[in-house]
């Protein structure tokens, strides 16, 4: 368990460090070519995890997908809201904003249930067939970006590298809005994305069969796409305070429901981070995104990410050594503390601007 959190935090750091530089060439050259290249990487990447054979090999094929997976990230959300209506947001617009995240987020989600039902399947019979269907679907990526529309947006200066990466920086901690937003996306993602490497680990320690595994993955899957078309609605019914307690409180209620329950019981509590995974993707990604400007916009998406690698790339390993010494339920009990605190130092704070009106999410 521990090699194997290692690796996925190998897998961050990897990110991590071309996220920046990946992002900064999409805003520097365009979407669309740093989509294909980095589409063509992933393509090299799991053609090598075909052949590779041992533990050296596999952080062989994590380098090599973690730089198209760089490319990729922020690029993605960078050409989606380019694409997006560039006029002035009114009051009959605010339900199309979240819609576009929504739709988005749901997608993916889809994609990965359907992943998790067939990829399941294949593996009870052949791991090597997996590998073949996921080759398979990055050649579809990569065809797919050929034909990507990009919409002409205000590009960053070729001539003065220093000065575009003073600006960005200046632009995420001058505006109190969007750093707020950045760090709470940042740590409720690493709140849900903690939880998600030890379930398998609990599933097997519960005597959950393997050929069950993919299904109840599938299933949180489902209930994230599902819940992310119904953020508009509950962010509309019940206002931005409630979706963002949702955010940050199911996620404990979760490790808390976890660490007391087993077997099929503890797996329930599953749900309740697949549904703050939706609200946060959709809710606080898209506020966030519709406060940048273009010109900054795949940078600090990239950023964003790099937060995220660089807070597992810490966390991961220390997961991995409590569970090896520890076991399952006092990683979930220590995780609930951590991200207890977290609520109180980030979460807190956002809900009180907002209820106070000293910040808003249509500034």
């Amino acid at each position: 368990m521990q090699q194997f959190l290692t690796l996925q935090a190998y897998f961050g750091i990897v990110v991590a460090l071309l996220e920046v530089p990946s992002g900064y060439l999409s805003d520097l050259w365009g979407r669309k070519k740093v989509l294909i290249v980095g589409a063509f990487i992933k393509v090299i990447g799991f053609t090598y995890l075909y052949f590779s054979e041992n533990l050296f090999d596999l952080y062989i094929y994590q380098t090599i997908v973690g730089t198209g997976l760089s490319l990729v990230s922020g690029a993605d959300i960078a050409i989606l809201y380019d694409n997006a209506p560039t006029k002035k947001i009114t009051s009959s617009l605010k339900e199309y904003k979240t819609t576009i995240m929504a739709n988005y987020n749901s997608s993916k989600l889809l994609g990965e249930t359907l992943a998790a039902i067939l990829g399941g399947a294949i593996a009870i019979y052949s791991f090597k067939w997996l590998v073949v269907s996921q080759i398979l679907a990055v050649v579809a990526l990569f065809i797919s970006a050929l034909f990507l529309y990009e919409t002409p947006y205000e590009k960053m200066s070729t001539k003065n590298h220093k000065n575009n990466l003073s600006e960005t920086i200046n632009y995420i901690f001058k505006n109190k809005l969007v750093l707020i937003i950045f760090s709470n996306t940042t740590i409720w993602s690493l709140s849900t994305f903690c939880a998600i490497w030890i379930f398998q680990k609990q599933w097997q320690e519960d005597g959950i069969d393997l050929k069950y595994f993919g299904y109840i993955w599938a299933s949180y899957t489902l209930t994230s796409a599902i819940f992310s078309k119904l953020v508009s609605f509950f962010l509309k019914v019940t206002g931005p305070i409630t979706c963002l307690l949702i955010i940050s409180l199911f996620p404990l209620f979760g490790y808390w429901g976890l660490s007391t329950n087993t077997y099929f019981t503890a797996a329930l509590f599953g749900y309740l981070f697949a549904i703050s995974r939706s609200f946060n993707y959709v809710f606080l990604k898209d506020a966030l995104n519709w406060n940048l400007k273009p010109k900054f916009r795949a940078t600090i998406n990239s950023l964003l990410s790099l937060a995220f690698r660089l807070g597992f790339f810490i966390l991961g390993p220390c997961i991995g050594f409590i569970v090896e010494k520890h076991g399952v339920s006092i990683t979930y009990k220590s995780l609930l503390l951590f991200f207890s605190i977290c609520f109180f130092l980030f979460m807190l704070p956002l809900v009180y601007a907002l209820k106070t009106k000293k910040l808003s999410f249509e500034d």
